[in-house]
């Protein structure tokens, strides 16, 4: 619906409204099909360079495509690169894989295979690495080995994201955006700039989002899935002959509930696991939960990010240093059983501060010769508290059925004949066992004695200090104007020092996720140097054998095309999400795969209101629509009753932390 007054308003809810704004966009799209090949810039290769040009495997977005797009988060440019896979709705980045190339670590020892930059900053890793997409100038997606251009953690490709600079022309440049929605759904975000000085301005971006939860839990009677999320970015630019200094502070604060789970009723092993433990009861809706949430659900993060720029140009050569300070605190909780009893915890509480510095030589002249050079620094001092946790009589009550059954099972042939047990009368059974059948070890068993709350409770502490250093030099000759070859090299030095401490549970039942415990914290440290180098040859088509046809319009990358988002799909709510398979109808053994459609309601309504900074309604202006990019704070949604399938989530990590199958520790 349009008013002549004010901007688009788009409503998302009948099949007519879709076509008519399907029809709407083919005019549009196809009127931009003529238009100019716009040329993007890009400096992947530490150079400024058109796209066309860069010999790499790249993928380059625009601000306004991801504007367009809808894109939330630095996970959701996964969405949109080839050969990129993994992306995920948490602050975990270690499922993102680049060519088949991932960690999947989600411990702290380890680094991601797949770097993230912000305005030529590291980003660090999980809790931290995560932010919000709002008032971008580009962002540059890199497949492949990218360690002599970006440093460490580069082995898979890299991210890089550029936000927006404030201008010197006196151009407010701003603009604002208002989107309301049901279920609480409230977004605002905007940007405009100050010209303070003729050499000296600033830029001031905000963003906050909101919704409630859409996922019902009867054991509580709450809503999960919610979010809130702000952040604001402070920017400035002083520029005076060859001198450019840019700066920027940026802080964000994201609330948002941790992934919820779903017991898949197809489980072949649920049955085993309601005779051990009690009915599941899951609710008739299947977007709807019963779990006891123990411990909470969480994945929070408090991000502050300052950086500063410092570039000079001389006539034959231009001298850049970039140095930026991270700090984050970062609180992950979830319930991963997705039950009623309290059959698995996982909580991640961590906080760390990052520290880098870069400083670089680029060549300036016109000649067949260029080069460039530099050196660049960090240190990481991060700490790590994790917890996991299930309830003590979980875990007699499943393997003491488990056993059992597969004794009457083996030896009389009695099908689901197990008898779940008390841990106190687990004990005595055991105790019994070892009398009966091997008196001459003279082995005592228990007795059990439960912890003050029946909890199980383990955890492992991890303090970290990482540093590091390189330098790298490049050199590349213009043979001809087709032809053009590289020669670089890079020495890297990296130190990690490493404390941890898993000290015994207070519980009779001793260890079940954690392998074992330690009597004190154990400390090492490593280091690891090399020398890298590379060689390039490269060939450049000329403008006539270059066909228009093999790039993406409006962009100037050349990609294959693909279907543009059309109104079906540009409701934050109307896409389809994922239900990955959880964890917890089976304590033993991984499930068998299942993955399923999550459908959310097709009737929620959506409201967009924008215009420039000031001014919520321009005359005759063309409204942003719904797009199909991420919801903010939008949390993976799963059915419990798989293991195997892990996919990019917790999984890993829940298969890390218990070590061996618990059968085969008991």
């Amino acid at each position: 619906m349009t008013d002549q007054a004010t901007q688009p308003i788009v409503f998302r809810k009948t099949l007519l409204a879709r076509s008519i704004s399907a029809a709407v966009l083919t005019s549009v799209a196809g009127t931009g099909a003529a238009q100019e090949i716009e040329e993007i810039t890009v400096t992947a290769t530490k150079r400024e360079e058109s796209i066309h040009d860069v010999p790499l495997a790249i993928t380059a977005l625009s601000g306004e495509f991801v504007r367009e797009a809808n894109l939330d988060d630095v996970k959701d440019l996964v969405s949109f690169t080839p050969g990129v896979t993994g992306n995920s709705t948490d602050g975990f980045i270690d499922g993102i894989s680049v060519r088949g190339v991932r960690t999947q670590d989600f411990g702290i020892g380890g680094d991601p295979s797949a770097a993230f930059f912000k305005n030529n900053l590291y980003e660090g890793r999980n809790g931290a690495v995560v932010t919000s997409l709002y008032d971008l100038e580009r962002a540059e997606i890199l497949r492949g080995p990218q360690g002599f251009l970006f440093g460490r953690n580069a082995i898979g490709g890299a991210f890089s994201v550029h936000t927006k600079k404030p201008t010197l022309d006196g151009a407010a440049d701003g603009f604002i955006e208002v989107d309301a929605g049901q279920e609480g759904l409230f977004e605002v975000v905007g940007a405009t700039n100050f010209g303070l000085t003729d050499d000296f301005a600033m830029r001031v971006a905000g963003y906050y989002s909101q919704e409630d939860g859409y996922v019902h839990n009867e054991f509580d009677g709450k809503d999960y899935l919610g979010y809130e999320k702000a952040a604001v970015r402070l920017t400035g630019v002083f520029e005076r002959d060859a001198l450019r200094i840019t700066g920027t502070a940026e802080y964000e604060d994201m609330d948002r509930d941790g992934s919820v789970y779903r017991v898949d009723l197809r489980s072949p092993r649920l049955a085993q696991y309601e005779a051990a433990l009690g009915e599941v009861n899951m609710p008739a809706d299947g977007r709807d939960i019963n779990s006891d949430m123990f411990g909470g659900s969480a994945d929070d993060a408090q991000i502050m990010t300052l950086g500063l720029h410092v570039d000079y140009d001389w006539e034959t050569m231009s001298l850049s240093w970039s140095t930026g300070y991270k700090d984050h605190d970062y609180l992950y909780s979830e319930d991963y059983d997705g039950t009623p009893r309290t059959a698995g915890l996982y909580r991640q509480d961590q906080s760390g501060d990052y520290l880098q510095s870069e400083l670089r030589l680029t060549s300036n002249t016109d000649g067949p010769l260029s080069w460039y050079a530099g050196v660049s620094m960090y240190e990481e001092n991060i700490d790590y508290h994790v917890t996991s946790a299930v309830e003590e009589e979980v875990i007699c009550n499943y393997y003491s059925y488990y056993y059992t059954q597969a004794f009457y099972e083996e030896y009389y042939g009695y099908p689901n004949s197990g008898i779940r047990m008390s841990c106190s009368e687990y004990f005595d059974y055991i105790q019994y066992y070892w009398d009966a059948y091997y008196p001459s070890y003279g082995i005592t068993v228990g007795p059990f004695v439960p912890t003050a709350n029946g909890m199980m409770t383990e955890e492992t502490f991890v303090q970290g200090k990482f540093t590091g250093w390189a330098a790298y030099a490049d050199l590349s000759y213009q043979v001809t104007d087709a032809w053009d070859v590289s020669l670089g090299v890079r020495y890297t030095y990296d130190k990690k020092k490493f404390t941890r401490a898993t000290p015994k549970p207070d519980s009779t039942l001793l260890s079940y996720f954690v392998p074992g415990f330690m009597n004190e914290p154990i400390t090492n440290t490593n280091d690891w140097s090399d020398t890298t180098a590379r060689f390039v040859v490269r060939y450049t088509p000329s403008e006539a054998h270059r066909d228009p046809r093999c790039r993406d319009r409006g962009s100037g990358v050349p990609v294959v095309r693909r279907r543009r988002p059309g109104p079906a799909d540009r409701s934050r709510r109307h896409r389809h999400r994922p239900v990955r398979a959880g964890r917890g109808t089976e304590l033993r053994d991984r499930l068998e795969g299942v993955h399923r459609e999550f459908r959310p309601r097709p009737d929620s309504v959506h409201v967009r209101l924008q215009g420039p900074a000031g001014q919520l309604f321009r005359p005759g202006g063309k409204g942003r629509q719904r797009r199909p990019g991420r919801r903010p704070g939008d949390r993976g949604f799963r059915a419990v009753g798989d293991q195997r399938q892990l996919g990019p989530d917790r999984g890993g990590r829940l298969a890390r932390h218990r070590g061996n199958r618990p059968a085969e520790r008991l």
